[in-house]
C-alpha cells in the first residue's frame, strides 16, 4: 500500500495492531499517545523513552524500532483511528527532565520537520474515559473514607 488515506487506512498491515495497542492505553488511562502507542508496540522501550526525556538521547526517531515510514505510518493511523472514535487531539509540549535547563523542548525526529513533530507530540483524550476514570477514582476514595470512620 502505497499512500494511507481515509478511503485505505482500515486495509492497512499495522491497522489492527495500532487498534489493539490504542485500546490497551485507553484501558489504563484517558488519553493515548504516540509515546505509549509506541511502547505499547515494542517499537521503543521504557529504557530509551527515560534517556530521551533527560536529553540523552538527541530525539526519539534514533532508537524506534523500524524504518521512518514505517513509524510514520503508525502516527497516520493513529489519527484515523482517533478520529474513528471521536478522541479529542491535542498537542503536548515533551520538556527536558532533570538537571540543568528545564526549558528545552525535546525534538522527536531528526529533520525537526514541524508536521511530524506536531504528530509525535499529539495525544488523543478520551471524555468518556475520563468521566470513567474520575467517577472510579471518586467511587474507591469515598470508600476508603468510609472504611475509616
Amino acid at each position: 500500500m502505497k499512500k494511507i488515506t481515509v478511503a485505505n487506512y482500515k486495509q492497512d498491515k499495522f491497522y489492527e495492531k495500532v487498534v489493539r495497542a490504542m485500546a490497551a492505553v485507553l484501558e489504563r488511562q484517558e488519553y493515548v499517545s504516540p509515546i505509549d502507542v509506541m511502547l505499547q508496540l515494542q517499537r521503543l522501550t521504557p529504557k530509551q523513552i527515560e534517556d530521551w526525556r533527560f536529553a540523552r538521547i538527541a530525539y526519539l526517531e534514533r532508537v524506534t524500532v523500524g524504518g521512518l515510514g514505517t513509524v510514520n505510518r503508525i502516527l497516520r493511523l493513529m489519527g484515523f483511528h482517533a478520529h474513528d472514535l471521536n478522541l479529542i487531539p491535542s498537542q503536548t509540549v515533551y520538556r527536558k527532565w532533570g538537571k540543568g535547563k528545564k526549558r528545552i523542548t525535546l525534538r522527536f525526529s531528526k529533520s525537526g520537520e514541524p508536521k511530524l513533530e506536531a504528530a509525535w507530540s499529539r495525544h488523543y483524550t478520551c471524555p468518556k474515559r475520563r468521566r470513567e476514570l474520575k467517577t472510579l477514582k471518586e467511587s474507591s476514595s469515598g470508600a476508603k473514607r468510609k472504611d475509616s470512620i
